[in-house]
């Protein structure tokens, strides 16, 4: 009996406590008052742009909401009062500027007229600026081809990531030209260009889906060439050392005729002349020359070491430049470039070395310059 009785007392004691930390707890709601919870920022989203983002939500359809407090980082934030144009619900959307460039933590809530506040949303987002643009790279220009004083073809490497270029030169006429090109554009001609003139361009970027700004490296500077690739139409072969035409169809004609699948190649015979081989021919009328590119039979390793001379009257002649291969069948072509113009007529490609003496070949020289 005497136990029980302890065991009782023990109980009560247990059950007494319990309800006063309950009533404790009950008195804790009460001293802090009654809370009023309005309509959250629903559908938080964050738009980023340079040093700024657009910053949308769904409003809630209590006509009480007075404004919406958005804050970034430590202390800044910005106060928008709430405007609608119904009481369904409908959507808000602001721009915060002056933004610093980074990863930020946006946090926003709403306050009706009566000072009560909504939960808090927190939505982190990236903003870009300037260390964004310094890291940004150029569209390459793969070649420049100009084949007259009126049609010049560009090439442009692909970048997937690049939203276009913005391209700008000064035509003939002397007028500003703006053209975009898209990243698929991989070829531009232009027609009304000016030998050696100036252009520049912009390469664009989009760093995220929605992005409200389009970013821009800085203007790229160059010039466009000053000379053209010149026609080969009316050249022709007037000495050379030799040339195969009985085993294979291979005539000196062959460099001349713009087409790179056909070469020239010493003739075949135990008469073969020894090193050096060369090919005159008349460009029949003078010309300003810039540069000679010397392409080599495709897939062929044999040509090494050749020459360009050039003359007035086909009797005094001038060397003006030398290539070298390696023993592969790329690079195909190697040019030689002057420093100025040359003014010529008569061109002489002169072979000198080969890695299978005494025999080469050679499929296409190209040559830019000015006509007189």
């Amino acid at each position: 009996m005497e136990k029980i009785k302890i065991l009782s007392i023990l109980l009560f004691a247990y059950l007494f406590t319990a309800c006063g930390d309950m009533n404790s707890v009950y008195q804790e709601y009460l001293d802090r008052g009654e809370s009023i919870y309005i309509g959250i920022a629903d559908s938080l989203t964050i738009i980023p742009g340079n040093h700024r983002a657009k910053i949308r939500w769904k409003l809630d359809a209590d006509p009480k909401l007075k404004d919406c407090v958005i804050s970034w980082g430590d202390s800044d934030s910005a106060v928008f009062e709430i405007t609608r144009t119904s009481f369904d619900p409908e959507w808000m959307e602001v721009e915060v500027s002056n933004l610093p460039e980074g990863s930020l933590i946006f946090t926003a809530y709403t306050r009706d007229i009566y000072g009560n506040c909504s939960l808090k949303k927190e939505k982190s987002q990236k903003i870009y600026g300037e260390k964004y643009i310094q890291n940004l790279s150029f569209r390459k220009v793969s070649s420049i081809d100009v084949y007259s004083p009126n049609r010049l073809v560009m090439n442009w490497s692909a970048m997937e990531n690049s939203v276009g270029v913005n391209f700008h030169y000064i035509n003939i006429n002397n007028k500003k030209v703006d053209l975009f090109i898209a990243p698929n554009e991989t070829e531009v001609t232009l027609t009304d260009f000016v030998m050696g003139g100036e252009y520049s361009y912009e390469t664009l970027y989009v760093p995220v889906v929605n992005c409200i700004d389009t970013f821009s490296t800085v203007s790229k500077v160059d010039n466009f060439p000053d000379s053209y690739i010149l026609d080969k139409s009316t050249w022709k072969v007037i000495d050379l050392s030799s040339e195969e035409t009985a085993s294979e169809n291979s005539p000196a004609i062959n460099i001349i005729d713009n087409d790179p699948n056909t070469y020239w190649h010493n003739v075949w015979s135990s008469e073969t002349p020894i090193l050096p081989h060369f090919i005159t021919v008349d460009m029949q009328t003078v010309k300003k020359l810039k540069s000679i590119t010397i392409a080599k039979r495709l897939g062929n390793t044999d040509l090494k070491k050749a020459h360009i001379e050039l003359s007035m009257d086909n009797i005094n002649w001038k060397k003006v430049g030398e290539v070298e291969f390696i023993q592969s069948a790329d690079p195909n072509s190697d040019f030689i470039s002057l420093l100025d113009f040359v003014e010529a007529r008569y061109l002489k490609l002169v072979i000198t070395e080969s890695y299978r003496t005494p025999h080469t070949s050679v499929s296409e020289i190209y040559v830019t310059g000015l006509d007189q």
